[in-house]
């Protein structure tokens, strides 16, 4: 059951994933949309400093390329990063599915730091992640009702 007044506080997350004595760099959001003009949370999450990334479900409602548009975005930043400095990725996922970009990232000598909620976190992407920060613990911060 989805419950429709839940809020996700954009703002908060930002300052979570990127606290004041971190160096910002990207923070790119990515996501999908049925209609144009459907992604309720696109300019908030705009406002808050991210950067929205979406693209168009398919004839059936369904998230497509979200997984694949991140994962290219993470593997062609790599020639950006600069372990020696200090750059990290966060990533905001628990899908098994970037168990691979991980490993590639790392195989890069970039550390990756994966949040996510602890019930949606795969234990195979939380094993080959750098360090593990549950979202869990900010819940209350993070969310509200409308």
């Amino acid at each position: 059951m989805a419950d429709p007044s839940w809020r996700c506080n954009f703002r908060a997350l930002h300052g979570l994933l990127f606290p004041p004595t971190c160096a910002e760099g990207q923070a790119i959001m990515f996501g999908s949309y049925g209609e144009p003009g459907t992604a309720v949370w696109e300019q908030p999450a705009q406002y808050a400093g991210f950067t929205v990334d979406l693209l168009r479900r398919n004839a059936h409602n369904r998230e497509k390329q979200v997984d694949s548009a991140l994962t290219t975005m993470m593997l062609t930043d790599i020639r950006y990063m600069r372990p020696e400095r200090g750059d990290i990725v966060t990533l905001v996922s628990g899908d098994s599915d970037f168990v691979r970009p991980v490993q590639a990232l790392q195989g890069a000598g970039v550390r990756v730091r994966v949040r996510s909620w602890d019930h949606a976190a795969s234990r195979e992407l939380i094993a080959t992640a750098d360090e593990y920060m549950p979202l869990d613990p900010h819940f209350d911060e993070l969310t509200y009702t409308a």
